[in-house]
C-alpha cells in the first residue's frame, strides 16, 4: 500500500497550505518517528516528499493578480455564459454571455482583472468556494479578445440537437446523466440532494461505469484484450460530451492506468492504481481536493477496494448497505434529516435512471427518442414525489463533527473485523455509530433564547427563538429564488425547528415578505400577524406566551409602505430587541417623541443600513450593545450606506452585517 500512503500524505500536505500549516507540523510525527525511533528511514523519506510536494504546490500554486490588465492563455473550462482562462499566472474567471470563445481556444484578453461577484444567501451554493476548488481567486472583465487559435471544439449545436425532444424536466435529467453538469439552480434540485440521488446522477460516473459492465458481457468475450480500445473510446467520447469535466478525466484515467497495469509484470493492488490516479488529478490540479467532484467519489472508492465483498452473491446487497452507511453523514450534515424511504426509492430509480442513461446515449443519433424519455421521466419523477410526499422525514438538525468522526472510525473497525472474519464483533461495532446518529434524530424538548438574524441576501428575516416557540419576524424575498425552500426551511431544518409558531410581517415590500406564500405552502406555519393588526391590539402590543411583543410604530397614512413598516419591541432574558423593518427617519422622531426609553441591548438596524433610517439621534437614544445590519453582499442600493456606517462609528456602536458574515445568531 506504498502508494496509497503517499497519496494520504500528500492530500495533508494540500490541506495544511489550503487551510493550516499546522496540519503539516501534525503530520510529521510519523516521520519523525519512523526516522528517529524506527530507523526506517527510507519509508520516512518515501512519506516525507508527498507531503512537502502537496504543501509547495499548493501554497506556490499560481493565483492570478488583481492587477492584470492583460492575459494570455487556454480555455478550460466552458459553460453557457463563462469560462475559465488558464494563463502562466493563474486561472480567471472570464464573463462570455455572447458564447464566443470555445473551449480549448488559446487566446488574449485586454480588460481588468477584479474580484469575482455573486449573490448569496443562507444555505445557497457557495460560488466562491467552488471557484476556490478550481485554483480561482479573480475574475478577468474582458474589454477585447484576440484569438491566436481559435478552437472549433463548440458542442453547443451538439447538445441543442440532443435535448429539442425533451421538456424542462428531462433535460435536467439528460444533462446530468449524459454531459456531467450538476443543476444547482435547478427547481426541483432539493427532491435529488433529500433522495441521495444528486451524486450519483453528475459526480459519480455510476451510469457511464454500468454501461461499460453492461457492452463488455455483450462483446467481452469476442473482443479479449481488445475490450480495453472500446472501453476507452467510449469513455474518451463521454468526456468530449462532458466538456473534459473532472469526474470522466478520473475514470479515463483509472481505466487507462488499470489497463497499463495489467499489462506489469508485478502489477500494483487496485487500492495503489486508484491511489495513483487520484495522485496525479492533485498534483495536476490540487484545490480539487475541497471540491465535491474529488471528496465525493474518491472516500467510497477507496473503501471498496480496500473491503471488498467475498462473496458474489452479497455483492449486490454489500455494496447497497455501503452506500447507505457510507453516505448517512453526509446526508445528514447537507439534509438535516432523513427520509425513511429514500435508500428504497434509489433501488428502484437507479435501474430507471440507468435505462435512462442508455435512451439518453441513443438521443445524439436519433433525438426523438426524447418524446419517450419524456415519458419515463415523468414516471421517475412521480415516484419521487410520492416518496417524498409519504414517506416520513425525520429531522436530526445539523451534526456534531465529533460524532461523525467518531461513527467512521467504528464503520472502519468494523470493516476490518468483517475482513477477518469476526462478523458478530463487526455487527456488534456497527450498531454502535447508528446508536450514535440515532441520538440526533431525537425531539429537541428543551427551551431557546435566541435571536437569529438570517441571511436572505437584500431582505429581512429574523428567527426568535423563545423558550419551546419560534417566531419569525419577515421572510426575505427575491424574484429569481425561491427563499423559503432554498434558504428558510434549510435553515430551520439544521437548528432542527419542526414548525413556525407565528410569522410577523412588518410591511409590505417584497424582500420582507416576498417568500411568505412558500413558506406557508411547503413548512407548518400557525399563524400570521402583520404590523397593520397591532392596531387591534390592547396598547398595540401581542402576547406569545409571557413575551410581549409591541410595535412602536403608530402609523401614518401614507401610500408609502416603510412609513407602515412595524417597530417590534420585546425583552427576552433581560434583554430588550428592537426589529427596525424598514421604518424612515420621520418615524423614529414620531417614535423619540413618545418613548423616553428607548435603550435596547439588540437593534436591527432600520432599511438595512440605509440614509434614510438610523438618524444619528434615535441611534443615540437606542444606544444598543449590538446592531444588525442585514443586507445583501453587493447589492444595487448601496446597503449599508457609508452614513450609517459613521453614525454607528462616532457613537462606538458594535455592529456586524450579514452580507459579510452571513446569519447571525445571538445567544440570549
Amino acid at each position: 500500500m506504498p502508494v496509497f500512503f503517499a497519496f494520504i500524505f500528500l492530500m495533508i500536505g494540500i490541506l495544511g497550505a489550503i487551510y493550516s500549516p499546522y496540519l503539516l507540523i501534525i503530520a510529521l510525527l510519523p516521520f519523525l518517528y519512523l526516522y528517529f525511533f524506527r530507523e526506517i528511514r527510507t519509508k520516512a523519506f518515501f512519506f516525507l516528499i508527498p507531503l512537502l510536494v502537496g504543501f509547495f504546490i499548493s501554497f506556490f500554486w499560481p493565483k492570478g493578480s488583481l492587477d492584470a490588465k492583460e492575459v494570455t492563455g487556454l480555455v478550460v473550462y466552458r459553460k453557457e455564459n463563462y469560462y475559465y482562462l488558464l494563463t502562466l499566472k493563474g486561472k480567471y474567471l472570464v464573463s462570455d454571455k455572447k458564447n464566443e470563445v470555445s473551449l480549448f481556444s488559446l487566446v488574449t484578453l485586454t480588460g481588468y482583472s477584479k474580484t469575482p461577484y455573486y449573490t448569496k444567501f443562507e444555505g445557497s451554493f457557495d460560488y466562491l468556494n467552488h471557484l476556490k476548488s478550481e485554483g480561482i481567486s479573480y475574475a478577468f472583465q474582458s474589454e477585447k479578445t484576440s484569438f491566436i487559435f481559435k478552437s472549433p471544439f463548440n458542442l453547443s449545436a451538439l447538445r441543442k440537437y440532443a435535448l429539442s425532444f425533451l421538456n424542462e424536466d428531462s433535460k435536467a435529467f439528460v444533462v446530468r446523466l449524459l454531459f456531467s453538469e450538476n443543476l444547482f439552480d435547478y427547481e426541483k434540485n432539493h427532491i435529488f440532494n433529500e433522495l441521495g440521488l444528486s451524486s450519483i446522477l453528475s459526480l459519480s460516473g455510476f451510469h457511464l461505469s454500468f454501461f461499460i459492465r453492461f457492452i463488455k458481457k455483450l462483446f467481452g468475450k469476442r473482443l479479449k484484450d481488445n475490450f480495453f480500445y472500446l472501453e476507452i473510446g467510449i469513455i474518451s467520447t463521454f468526456l468530449i460530451l462532458s466538456g473534459f469535466k473532472y469526474t470522466l478525466r478520473r475514470i479515463f484515467l483509472l481505466s487507462l492506468l488499470s489497463f497499463i497495469n495489467k499489462k506489469k509484470q508485478y502489477p500494483l493492488r487496485s487500492l495503489d492504481v486508484l491511489s495513483l490516479v487520484a495522485l496525479i488529478l492533485l498534483i495536476f490540479e490540487p484545490f480539487s481536493l475541497i471540491s465535491p467532484s474529488f471528496y465525493y467519489p474518491f472516500p467510497f472508492l477507496f473503501l471498496l477496494r480496500i473491503f471488498p465483498a467475498k462473496e458474489k452473491n452479497q455483492k449486490a446487497f454489500s455494496f447497497f448497505a455501503k452506500i447507505f452507511l457510507f453516505y448517512l453523514p453526509i446526508r445528514l450534515l447537507n439534509d438535516y434529516g432523513l427520509n425513511l424511504l429514500s435508500h428504497f426509492s434509489q433501488l428502484l430509480l437507479i435501474p430507471l435512471t440507468h435505462l435512462l442513461f442508455f435512451l439518453a446515449i441513443g438521443c445524439l443519433i436519433v433525438p426523438q427518442i426524447g418524446i419517450f424519455i419524456n415519458l419515463l421521466v415523468s414516471f421517475i419523477s412521480k415516484v419521487m414525489n410520492i416518496t417524498m410526499e409519504y414517506s416520513p422525514y425525520i429531522l436530526s438538525g445539523k451534526p456534531w463533527v465529533g460524532i461523525i468522526v467518531f461513527y467512521y472510525l467504528l464503520i472502519v473497525l468494523a470493516l476490518i473485523a468483517k475482513t477477518y472474519h469476526f462478523k458478530k464483533m463487526a455487527n456488534s461495532i456497527l450498531v454502535i455509530p447508528l446508536l450514535a446518529l440515532s441520538c440526533f434524530f431525537l425531539p429537541d424538548l428543551s427551551k431557546h433564547y435566541e435571536v437569529d438574524f438570517i441571511d436572505v441576501g437584500q431582505g429581512d428575516a429574523t428567527l426568535v427563538r423563545y423558550e419551546r416557540k419560534n417566531l419569525l419576524i419577515d421572510t426575505g424575498g427575491n424574484l429569481k429564488t425561491d427563499l423559503a425552500k432554498e434558504c428558510l426551511i434549510p435553515y430551520f431544518k439544521k437548528k432542527k425547528i419542526m414548525k413556525i409558531d407565528y410569522v410577523f410581517i412588518t410591511h409590505l415590500d417584497y424582500d420582507h415578505y416576498g417568500a411568505l406564500e412558500s413558506l406557508r405552502k411547503n413548512y407548518p406555519v400557525l399563524n400570521v400577524i402583520y404590523a397593520s393588526d397591532f392596531q387591534s391590539f390592547e396598547n398595540n402590543s401581542y402576547y406569545v406566551d409571557d413575551l410581549k411583543i409591541t410595535n412602536l410604530n403608530n402609523y401614518q397614512e401614507s401610500t408609502d409602505t416603510n412609513y407602515c413598516s412595524g417597530v417590534f419591541d420585546f425583552t427576552i432574558k433581560d434583554k430588550r430587541i428592537l426589529i427596525q423593518g424598514d421604518a424612515p427617519i420621520e418615524i423614529e422622531k414620531q417614535i423619540l417623541e413618545e418613548k423616553k426609553d428607548l435603550k435596547a441591548d439588540i437593534l436591527k438596524v432600520g432599511h438595512h443600513g440605509s440614509k434614510t433610517s438610523s438618524s444619528k439621534e434615535y441611534l443615540k437614544a437606542v444606544d444598543p450593545d449590538l446592531a444588525i445590519i442585514s443586507a445583501g453582499l453587493n447589492n444595487s442600493y448601496g446597503h449599508p450606506n457609508k452614513e450609517t456606517l459613521a453614525s454607528l462609528n462616532s457613537l462606538d456602536i458594535p455592529y456586524r452585517r450579514t452580507d459579510l458574515e452571513g446569519s447571525i445568531e445571538v445567544k440570549l
